[in-house]
């Protein structure tokens, strides 16, 4: 039946029919952009046509992955591979590698390095994650409960790069993360490092000790066990799950800036907007090369920036162009971070696993050699990585960022600095006035930059109504805040437009608070 099915569709789906489709909706969106009058039914008719041509793509994508990985049942040769314990471990080692430098630094702290923007911050301030409530507003949090954490996180972490009993410090290792990164998230917006605690989590399910590790010298040489070391179908599910997962984080935000925008997100420079906002949140900062500047260059970066999100998860399972996710990798993050320091180099720790480590066989002796029994059963894994996969395709499917399940950010929506308005602070403090940038920074360690920005925005909406009463209460919070730090006599609060913060004269009073 199954195969009647598929064969069916063969027949219809093809992908010269696929290739034509995108292509003639492709033209349709560019006639619509440039050579149609643009009204409202044009914006609806760019809309849909994109989200056809999305979907037409992933279909195109789904069909050529079918095709080249199915021999007798759908996706057969993708599941059956065997790998070496090789790059397992040497992911292991890349996972550990930070922590473990964090551990042996002298002076290394939890509450002081890891946690310092949020460990302070007053309980007030917390937000409850979606579908996660009952974690996110009654979790402890404290310097005390962080520093009694800390030597057992630190040894754990020397461990795991050692490779020493390599199943409990993994596993205790993913515990500590799943606690310590569920901090960032509890203060309004979660922070997407959520993969610095599927990645151990993924190996602590897995074998990744069996080779470059404490456990085997101890096996081969103390308890003189001479295990041989040979492929298995159990060392390849934890690099797939890995190839899946960070595809699944690029895929959802790609996906949802094309379904929600449309091709405007790339051709109508909705980027451009987006680097504003942030570069706004890093108190005025602007990088070296501007490329809000060169509107060619800015279509070019949104452009590769849909196609390597959208791209990664069907590529990575092509052998022949998985060496190539790594330097489109470099070039994507290097760039996010050069143009908006928003880093997500911890993702490179997955992409390790992007190649196969493939050694010549050793001289492993057959004579008294123990056959190696994993103590993972095959179906077991696939079962708890297709869970792990499921929930964040689910949280993706729904736009939702919690913890530890998520959609990454998916910047998908206009933020059109011609419109946009956000708060500039001057404060007079002890016969000294201190300008926006200082007091930004100091503002940021009290609120987290999501709840800091509720809260401008509650007050610009609130000056726009002419609410005095909300414009009080939300100026008398940060004023407060600004005291506390500076004492400051006077705080002067401006709007101005976005992306126009170094033009003084642009700018508007909303109030002056007295403190």
């Amino acid at each position: 039946m199954e195969g009647k099915i598929i064969g069916r569709l063969y027949g219809v789906i093809t992908q010269q029919r696929l290739m034509l489709a995108a292509a003639l909706l492709f033209v349709m969106y560019l006639t619509l952009l440039f050579l149609l009058p643009q009204n409202e039914v044009n914006t609806l008719l760019r809309l849909y046509s994109s989200r056809l041509l999305l979907l037409v793509g992933i279909s195109l994508a789904c069909y050529l992955s079918y095709k080249a990985h199915t021999v007798k049942k759908p996706f057969d040769s993708l599941l059956q591979q065997t790998w070496q314990p090789h790059t397992l471990a040497l992911f292991r080692i890349g996972v550990f590698l930070i922590p473990a430098l964090f551990a042996l630094y002298p002076g290394s702290s939890i509450s002081g390095w890891m946690l310092e923007e949020w460990i302070d911050l007053p309980i007030s301030e917390r937000k409850p994650l979606p579908f996660m409530s009952w974690y996110s507003m009654h979790v402890p949090v404290g310097r005390q409960i962080a520093d009694t954490i800390q030597p057992f996180y630190k040894i754990v972490s020397v461990m795991g790069l050692l490779g020493l009993f390599t199943r409990f410090s993994t596993v205790s290792f993913a515990v500590c993360n799943l606690y310590l990164y569920s901090i960032t998230s509890l203060y309004g917006k979660p922070v997407n490092n959520q993969h610095m605690f599927w990645f151990p989590a993924i190996l602590a399910l897995s074998d990744c000790g069996r080779v470059f590790s404490a456990d085997y010298f101890l096996r081969r040489y103390w308890y003189k066990k001479r295990t041989p070391v040979t492929g298995s179908v159990s060392y390849y599910y934890p690099i797939l799950c890995t190839w899946l997962l960070l595809g699944i984080f690029y895929f959802f935000p790609g996906f949802w800036k094309i379904w929600t925008s449309g091709f405007d997100w790339i051709f109508k420079g909705y980027l451009k907007g987006y680097l504003y906002l942030k570069w706004h949140e890093l108190n005025n900062w602007q990088p070296l090369f501007r490329i809000d500047h060169y509107p060619v260059l800015l279509v070019l970066a949104s452009a590769a920036t849909i196609l390597f999100e959208t791209g990664f998860i069907f590529l990575v399972l092509f052998k022949k162009w998985r060496k190539w996710l790594i330097p489109a990798g470099i070039l994507f993050h290097g760039g996010v971070y050069l143009m908006m320091h928003i880093s997500f180099f911890q993702l490179f720790q997955g992409y390790i696993t992007l190649v196969n480590v493939n050694p010549p066989p050793s001289e492993t002796d057959s004579k008294g050699a123990v056959a190696h029994r994993n103590p993972i059963v095959g179906k077991w894994q696939l079962a708890v990585f297709g869970f792990i996969l499921a929930g964040n395709v689910l949280m993706g499917t729904l736009k939702i960022n919690s913890f530890p399940f998520s959609c990454y950010p998916t910047f998908d929506t206009e933020v059109n600095a011609a419109g946009y308005e956000v708060v500039q602070y001057e404060a007079k403090c002890r016969h000294r006035l201190v300008q926006d940038a200082e007091l930004r920074s100091l503002l940021n360690k009290h609120y987290t930059s999501y709840n800091l920005q509720a809260r401008e925005n509650a007050l610009l909406k609130a000056a726009g109504s002419a609410d005095t009463a909300t414009v009080l209460t939300e100026a008398k919070a940060i004023g407060a805040t600004l005291q506390q730090a500076l004492a400051c006599d006077t705080v002067y609060f401006y709007k101005t437009q976005l992306g126009s913060e170094k033009n003084l004269t642009a700018r508007t009073k909303l109030l002056q608070l007295p403190l």
